[in-house]
């Protein structure tokens, strides 16, 4: 038995074959199933520990889950440090045009196409096209005076 990272009252030892684990407390404990996958682009090795029997779903179909919820995680993250740093609105239909204004223009920096060498990730093109239309503000603010 070893304690459980992160919990330190919390003890963990394996259950038998499969990755089953045993975790809890002295007084709660649960059964629970240890499953480990490699992403082959960022050569990053994940353990993940899911609680539904291998009968019902397989460790491949956890992990593909998994994939697509962190994507998911990862676009909001991105929109509330980039596009959605202050709410405008207070009420439920402004809070909604915001957001979905946020993902029109996250769908468009998806779009568009800038030079290879500035990069290619929703970010470096959001700070090519910041930078873009602030060298156009410079210029009409010059030109108007």
């Amino acid at each position: 038995m070893r304690a459980f990272w992160g919990f330190p009252r919390m003890k963990a030892h394996q259950a038998g074959e499969n990755n089953q684990w045993i975790i809890g407390t002295k007084d709660a404990k649960v059964s629970v199933r240890l499953i480990s996958f490699c992403d082959l682009e960022s050569k990053t090795e994940y353990y993940l520990v899911t609680n539904l029997p291998e009968s019902e779903i397989s460790d491949e179909e956890v992990s593909e889950i998994y994939r697509k919820r962190w994507a998911i995680e990862t676009l909001w993250k991105f929109l509330k440090m980039h596009l959605i740093k202050k709410l405008i609105c207070k009420n439920t239909n402004g809070i909604s045009i915001q957001i979905y204004s946020c993902l029109i223009i996250y769908l468009v920096l998806q779009l568009v196409e800038i030079p290879p060498e500035i990069g290619t990730k929703a970010l470096d093109k959001l700070r090519y096209l910041q930078a873009f239309f602030e060298d156009d503000r410079k210029i009409i603010r010059a030109a108007l005076k």
